[in-house]
């Protein structure tokens, strides 16, 4: 008998120090905990692995929804779900007394919908941010790509430079700029400009495949070719 209890006190012991050396626990102790692996998994683009821990610390604490309801909000956009996302920035707005976090979750909002297909409505949502802060650059970006996506690129272009009159050198206004060219049929304008964006970063892919798309169009596959080939080398 005492040989027995002497084993499986061994075992019980060995179980204990699994336990203890596993690196991850089963489940969080608390709903901060669930909340912190779910930022932290979030900051690793583990998306779903984040949206599963902010569902549990809010099952965890009810009451509490509001305080991660906008960033599981994010996790949802971000993994390619976004119309999931849309009803939850919804219910932040709703709810929000920081002004800051109701222009976050408006942002958020406003990005989800131009992923779900629904640009008249993100426009909208852009729009209303840029009215109450002309001087807000997320806002006027977002702006400037949803009117890029409904094809009126002569106002995404407006809107691009208007951005980089306000900060010269702005890397996706300068991009956009290019894209737009490019998509208006000024592949030249936009391949001179993408060549001079990659002076100053050669390691750009954004600006890369703009120039490479313009190259292309312009009837030079060789040059977009090559062009594509100098960045992956």
């Amino acid at each position: 008998m005492r040989s027995r209890a002497r084993n499986l006190f061994r075992i019980a012991l060995l179980g204990l120090a699994v336990a203890a050396a596993s690196p991850v626990r089963a489940e969080p102790w608390s709903a901060d905990d669930a909340a912190q692996a779910a930022r932290l998994a979030a900051s690793a683009d583990r998306h779903q692995e984040s949206i599963d821990a902010f569902v549990r610390a809010i099952e965890a604490d009810p009451e509490r929804r509001g305080e991660w309801l906008s960033e599981l909000a994010d996790q949802l956009t971000w993994s390619g779900r976004p119309g999931e996302a849309v009803p939850l920035y919804r219910e932040t707005i709703e709810t929000a007394k920081d002004p800051a976090k109701e222009r976050r979750a408006r942002l958020g909002l406003a990005l989800a919908l131009s992923w779900d297909g629904a640009q008249s409505d993100a426009l909208a949502e852009y729009d209303r941010l840029v009215a109450q802060d002309p001087s807000d650059r997320v806002a006027r970006l977002g702006r400037a790509r949803v009117l890029s996506w409904m094809d009126r690129q002569g106002d995404a272009l407006a809107e691009y430079q208007a951005v980089l009159r306000d900060h010269p050198g702005d890397l996706e206004a300068s991009r956009g700029v290019g894209r737009v060219q490019s998509w208006r049929g000024r592949q030249r304008d936009a391949s001179a400009k993408m060549q001079d964006l990659l002076q100053s970063h050669p390691h750009d892919r954004q600006a890369t495949a703009i120039l490479a798309e313009s190259l292309d169009w312009m009837g030079r596959p060789d040059r977009s070719e090559r062009v594509l080939r100098e960045q992956i080398a």
